[in-house]
């Protein structure tokens, strides 16, 4: 579905609160989506009470990542295969391939205004000072409005961008 596997990390590690590392599967770094791949056996049949405490744990450091959170089973990709590309297609409708006249978020609505009153580029600090958020959240948020073509890198032809500006159609959430 990617026709690529650029921007996809294998077992892309995240350190829970209690500072133990846990593991996503499959992590798509240019939208934070995490891709998790559930066996029955493994996660439901025979898990104990501290696993299950565990598998928790690790959703709620995802999201404390700023992560999308996306389970199948490993019977869904078995048996239902086209069910789970379905599935997939519209997970990347909405978190990757919206267009401005569509919804953003509040927090992305919240940077937009913030950016436009700064009055000149902006970088991953002014993002941490607006929103109060952590760093990967903020590097999320500018993938997500970059990809949403509200933002763009301030010098493009760079491999490494640190400063953005807004984009003409971003002026439609102000």
């Amino acid at each position: 579905m990617f026709s690529t596997l650029d921007g996809f990390q294998l077992e892309h590690r995240i350190v829970g609160g209690s500072g133990v590392s846990m593991y996503i599967d499959a992590f798509y770094e240019p939208l934070g989506l995490a891709f998790e791949s559930e066996g029955f056996a493994f996660h439901a049949e025979n898990i104990t009470r501290e696993r299950f405490s565990f598998e928790r744990a690790k959703i709620r450091a995802m999201l404390k990542n700023g992560y999308v959170y996306v389970p199948f089973t490993m019977d869904e990709i078995d048996k239902k295969p086209e069910a789970c590309r379905s599935s997939l297609y519209e997970i990347l409708r909405y978190w990757g391939g919206r267009q401005p006249s569509e919804e953003i978020t509040l927090h992305e609505r919240e940077l937009l205004r913030y950016v436009s009153r700064l009055g000149r580029p902006f970088k991953l600090a002014d993002v941490e000072t607006c929103l109060r958020m952590k760093r990967t959240f903020c590097l999320n948020l500018i993938k997500g409005l970059a990809a949403k073509k509200l933002i763009k890198p301030l010098h493009p032809s760079r491999k490494r961008n640190h400063y953005y500006e807004l984009e003409k159609d971003s002026n439609k959430y102000l």
